[in-house]
């Protein structure tokens, strides 16, 4: 069941806040949430895990990637992360290919730029990189040790101690 919330609500509104029992969560569900975090590669969908996961994350400056069909972003990633030479090698594959567009090729030239400067904070258009896109999503890793916080909130998420817990599911102010 879908609930929809007029635009005459939100456009007052600064957040919706709902109280989520975590009691409620499937073992499937829960190893999820605990997988965005751990790998620091975040879903940008509309599922609950994925909600959840950026609100987890939200507050913490630990390096992640938040990635939807369109657009792979990454935040605070160190230099020298696999994932950029990764970038690289998928759009000069995808440069091999002869019916690539002449618009599609500089499109491609940016993106393995980008890979090159390894900036921490940036992002791709996904769509260029067609049938590589998996192979990169894969490549969206960082080991780290999360902050003492997430850790603990994991751990309770995982032993189910959490109960129920007001949760930020959106926040209006994010998407003007």
């Amino acid at each position: 069941m879908a609930l929809n919330i007029s635009n005459e609500l939100t456009q007052y509104a600064k957040n919706i806040v709902m109280n989520i029992d975590f009691n409620k969560f499937t073992d499937r569900q829960i190893k999820n949430v605990v997988k965005q975090l751990r790998t620091g590669c975040i879903s940008r969908g509309n599922s609950m895990t994925a909600h959840l996961a950026r609100w987890i994350r939200k507050g913490h400056d630990f390096p992640h990637f938040v990635y939807d069909n369109y657009e792979f972003r990454w935040k605070n990633l160190p230099n020298g992360n696999p994932f950029f030479d990764t970038i690289k090698q998928a759009a000069s594959m995808v440069k091999l290919d002869p019916d690539t567009s002449t618009w599609y090729m500089q499109s491609l030239d940016d993106t393995i730029q980008s890979a090159e400067e390894q900036k921490p904070n940036g992002s791709i258009s996904s769509y260029r990189l067609k049938d590589y896109k998996k192979i990169v999503k894969k490549s969206m890793k960082i080991d780290q040790e999360l902050p003492k916080e997430v850790e603990d909130f994991l751990t309770g998420l995982q032993n189910r101690t959490l109960g129920v817990v007001p949760v930020e599911v959106y926040d209006i102010m994010s998407y003007n």
